[in-house]
């Protein structure tokens, strides 16, 4: 029967066993929380964290910002420099996502600025607070020494007391080279829910009573008895003559009266609206209220998302409506699509940029982002050309004397292709003297005219000779036409 019993007790010591060592509920994560601040130079530390903590909430946001940024500007460069019309699509439609990105990113982050700027000027203003009140703690009662005149009334006495700093601080400040006092217990801003601090109205319960002890009075002065509460009862019967000593004692301060539990949000689940907890009456409570609900606002508000291209490929970019679009645009295989959003009609296209940008996971990387940190592209902000790389490229004017630079590539590029179809020029005074004859007989006898199907026309050998001399700037007194035809018809005859 024993041994039954005691196995049946064996689960019940399992569970006490394993209570022991649960961790803390979430409710004592908060609790934790609010306990850190004991005092007013644990609450100075702890906001000053917090208020870092804060500053930095957007730092990795605005790294991915300048990243995005240097990546527009690479692809836009090494667009222009590109002499294939699809790579420089390619690098187009990358900078245009990047460009749709960085716009998203902007707002995104200016909306949330402002917030996170009023919460760390609250703070700012709390920690002034807190140093004016330690400040106040080492205040202390004295004999005022300064020189004054009598009463005139012998029955009189005026006493001057002056209140002077030199009590010793309850607490001090952290300085720069101590230990952080939360070192082993960090400051967790996602389980704030209640802080503890300081109020204006408050400030004065740090302080403590200060005493006049008066020695050596003649006689009369009350003795052993309790209960007195003012200054006219502790003396009277007192009679003190001048032999009498006084001294002023003031109690040490606290670094804690001054403090109350303030509400950041009404739950742990953050769940109620800062407006309705934080209400336009209760901010008129004092600053301690406006800061609450300043870190409220600052805590709830979801960070701003700034998508880089880390970890980008041809299948995740192919989901991108910007460079549908961009390559819709400027590729032509691709110019007939409608909508470039439907995967259906689009399908040749999702296709082409999933294979163009590389459907491995470091394929997209290595060409359009390591290759291109490598390769240097023309530009030309002195009297030489000079191949640089585009983080050389620092100041917008160098960017603009490149991208100029490359635009006169690209002109070149289209003239000397252009000149393979230059039209030829002809004289137009010889046009009009062979057009205004009438005559057969006289056209064909005219120096470089021919009658031919039923008009006067200027010869075919002599535009052929036109031809030879054409450059591809034509004269003020000549028209042009085109010498492919004439050329087709030599091959023909041949």
């Amino acid at each position: 029967m024993a041994r039954h019993t005691r196995k049946a007790l064996y689960p019940v010591a399992l569970i006490y066993l394993a209570s022991c060592f649960v961790p803390k509920s979430r409710a004592d994560d908060y609790s934790d929380e609010t306990n850190k601040i004991t005092d007013i130079c644990k609450e100075h530390e702890y906001l000053t964290q917090l208020a870092s903590a804060l500053s930095s909430q957007l730092s990795p946001e605005k790294q991915a910002l300048t990243s995005l940024q240097g990546l527009q500007k690479k692809w836009r460069l090494h667009a222009a420099a590109a002499t294939k019309h699809r790579d420089r699509c390619l690098l187009v439609a990358l900078e245009a996502e990047a460009s749709a990105r960085i716009e998203r990113g902007k707002r995104a982050i200016e909306q949330a600025q402002p917030i996170q700027t009023a919460a760390g000027a609250a703070i700012q203003k709390q920690l002034g607070i807190l140093e004016a009140a330690l400040h106040t703690t080492t205040l202390k009662v004295t004999d005022d020494t300064t020189s004054r005149n009598d009463p005139n009334n012998a029955n009189q006495a005026d006493i001057y007391f002056s209140i002077v700093a030199g009590a010793a601080k309850p607490c001090e400040l952290r300085k720069p080279d101590a230990d952080d006092p939360f070192k082993n217990n960090p400051l967790k801003a996602n389980k704030i829910t209640t802080l503890k601090l300081t109020t204006l109205s408050k400030m004065k319960d740090n302080l403590k009573e200060s005493k006049l002890a008066i020695s050596s009075a003649t006689s009369g002065c009350p003795t052993g008895s309790t209960g007195k509460t003012s200054t006219s009862a502790r003396l009277n019967g007192c009679n003190i003559g001048g032999g009498a000593t006084y001294e002023w004692t003031t109690a040490p301060a606290i670094a804690t009266g001054s403090q109350e539990p303030t509400a950041i949000f009404q739950e742990n689940e953050r769940t109620t609206d800062c407006g309705t907890l934080h209400t336009e009456l209760k901010l008129q409570a004092g600053h301690h209220a406006q800061l609450a609900a300043a870190l409220c606002t600052a805590l709830k508000i979801q960070s701003p998302t700034v998508t880089s291209f880390d970890g980008a490929t041809g299948v995740t970019l192919a989901k991108s409506s910007t460079i549908r679009q961009a390559l819709r645009n400027c590729d032509p295989q691709f110019t007939t699509i409608s909508n470039p959003a439907d995967d259906t009609e689009a399908k040749a296209l999702v296709d082409y940029i999933t294979k163009a940008y590389g459907e491995a996971s470091d394929a997209f990387a290595s060409k359009y982002v390591t290759n291109l940190e490598n390769e240097e592209i023309q530009t030309r902000e002195t009297k030489t050309v000079e191949g640089k790389k585009v983080n050389q490229l620092k100041s917008s004017e160098a960017v603009a004397s490149a991208l100029s630079h490359l635009e006169g590539l690209r002109i070149k590029r289209e003239l000397e292709a252009e000149k393979k179809n230059i039209p030829a020029a002809v004289d137009t005074k010889k046009v009009e003297d062979c057009k205004g004859e009438k005559d057969e007989t006289k056209c064909n006898n005219k120096n470089g005219c021919e009658f031919k199907d039923g008009k006067c026309k200027v010869k075919d050998s002599v535009k052929a000779e036109n031809d030879a001399k054409t450059t591809n700037t034509t004269g003020r007194n000549s028209f042009v036409i085109y010498k492919a035809p004439l050329l087709l018809a030599v091959l023909f005859q041949g």
